[in-house]
Order: structure tokens, then C-alpha cells, then sequence
């Protein structure tokens, strides 16, 4: 996992996690709503303490734009280095054209992570790249076989899974196994056995009662989109397999973030 990369070899303190509501550079839906992509990516997430997912481009709709969600980052957590942004390699040859891209760059360490190219990418800002191991398997290659009844199934996390057969998402047709008898579709925000939310968005504990909260935190509570407050870091690319979304990171004594989903 990209994160779990980030974490072990930069010296990041902390993920988070960011689904986008609308990417500036895809058209229309890809087989999930918003909601369901930050479900399948609450059942994804390992139990990792350095983990969190937040839900603030959700919540703030509109087209999802990186400079909002930094400055909302930096507002709500207040990190006390920079944050970290985490893009891969297919978004860096676009990344000029993003919304505000040369105070994106100024405000926040820039990652490259590998999805492409095992070479350096040309890039015009400062950056650090990631010698992360490249997946030869895009999220539209699983999104496409879902929708054409190839085999997906154990290429997704085990919660995600569930929610695309309960929900009927990306175009899945009657190649599932149906529901037994008398249980109804997976309503969003439910639990099943193999997925239950950490917790609910905007009601993040006291950062006092978690262990091995991070003592840069500053303030007396979490911040309040935040589902489980964990150490810090963000991203711009998919973090789970089946829809791209945002993620934040930090490294050291900055503080990060990640976008899993579409570019922002």
C-alpha cells in the first residue's frame, strides 16, 4: 500500500485520507457516489493508528480543488511544518495546470509517488520522489471488469468488495452471488461482519483520551471531520483500487496529506 511506503520510508507521521466529491478533470460519475467511495475506503483502511480518513471535500461538495483542502488541513489541524502532498507520477505532467499550483507548491512538500514510470518524471517545483514498487493494475482496469463480469474480486479489499456487490456499484450485473434471503442491500453507513466503521465523521474523539496521539497536535480535541484521529500525511491519487480520492501526509516535524481519488 502507498501509505504504508510513505510511512516506513519518509519518516511520515501520520496519513490522511481525502475522497474528492468532484474531480476538475473527470466528467461525470464512475459507477459510485461520493458516499459510497468514502465507505468502501472506511472498510478498506488497515487498523493503523497513522491512518486517518477525512471527509471534508465530501462535506464541502463542489469540485473538489487541493488549494481549498490544504488551506482547510492546515486550519483544522495546524500542523506545525509544512504538509506533505502526495501525487503519483501520471498526475505530475498536469500538475501546473491545477488550481493555484505555484502556492500549492510553496505551502506543502511535494511527493511523487511511481504508478507509471519506474524513471523520474520531469516535474518544475521541488519535490521528493518515492521509490515505491509500481502495480501493474489501474482503477479503471478493475472498474472495467466489474462492469464486464471479469475476475475483480481479490483484487479489492474484502470491504470494498462487499459494499460493490450489496450496492450494485460500477456497473456489476448478476455474476454476484445474490443476498440471502431476507437481508437486504448494505444501506450506506451500515455495518456487515466484515466492515464496520471506525466511527462516524465529525464526531472524533478527545485527542487527550487516544494513545500515541502525536504531541504536535495542538488544541484540546481532534479535528472534527477527522474519523480517528492517528498521526499525519496526504495524497492526490486513488488509494483504493476501485475509485481514485485524495490523501495527506506528514513527514517528520511536517505534517502531510493524501488524496485517494481523482486528481484535485
Amino acid at each position: 500500500m502507498l501509505a504504508e511506503t510513505v510511512l516506513n520510508t519518509l519518516g511520515c507521521q501520520r496519513i490522511i485520507l481525502i475522497p474528492a466529491f468532484i474531480s476538475p478533470f473527470k466528467n461525470g460519475a464512475q459507477g459510485a457516489s461520493p458516499a459510497d467511495r468514502l465507505d468502501m475506503l472506511a472498510a478498506s483502511i488497515p487498523a493503523d493508528p497513522r491512518i486517518t480518513l477525512d471527509d471534508c471535500e465530501i462535506r464541502r461538495q463542489g469540485v473538489s480543488y487541493t488549494i481549498d483542502t490544504l488551506g482547510d488541513i492546515e486550519k483544522r489541524y495546524r500542523p506545525e511544518g509544512k504538509p506533505s502532498l502526495i501525487i503519483g507520477d501520471d498526475l505530475a505532467g498536469g500538475f501546473p495546470q491545477w488550481r493555484e499550483a505555484h502556492t500549492i507548491a510553496r505551502r506543502a512538500d511535494i511527493i511523487i509517488a511511481r504508478r507509471i514510470s519506474a524513471a523520474p518524471v520531469p516535474f518544475p517545483f521541488p519535490h521528493t520522489a518515492l521509490n515505491n514498487e509500481i502495480l501493474e493494475l489501474s482503477s479503471a482496469e478493475i472498474r472495467g471488469r466489474i462492469k464486464n463480469q471479469g475476475a475483480w474480486r481479490y483484487l479489492v479489499p474484502q470491504g470494498a468488495r462487499l459494499i460493490i456487490e450489496d450496492r450494485r456499484l460500477y456497473g456489476i450485473d448478476g455474476d454476484s452471488p445474490p443476498p440471502k434471503p431476507g437481508s437486504p442491500p448494505l444501506p450506506r453507513g451500515a455495518s456487515s461482519p466484515a466492515w464496520k466503521p471506525r466511527s462516524k465523521p465529525n464526531s472524533a474523539p478527545d485527542a487527550s483520551s487516544i494513545p500515541g496521539t502525536p504531541r504536535s497536535w495542538r488544541g484540546t480535541s481532534a479535528p472534527a471531520s477527522a474519523t480517528t484521529p492517528r498521526r499525519r500525511t496526504w495524497r492526490e491519487s486513488p488509494t483504493t483500487s476501485v475509485n481514485p480520492s485524495p490523501l495527506m501526509s506528514s513527514c517528520g516535524s511536517s505534517n502531510g496529506m493524501m488524496n485517494p481519488g481523482p486528481p484535485n
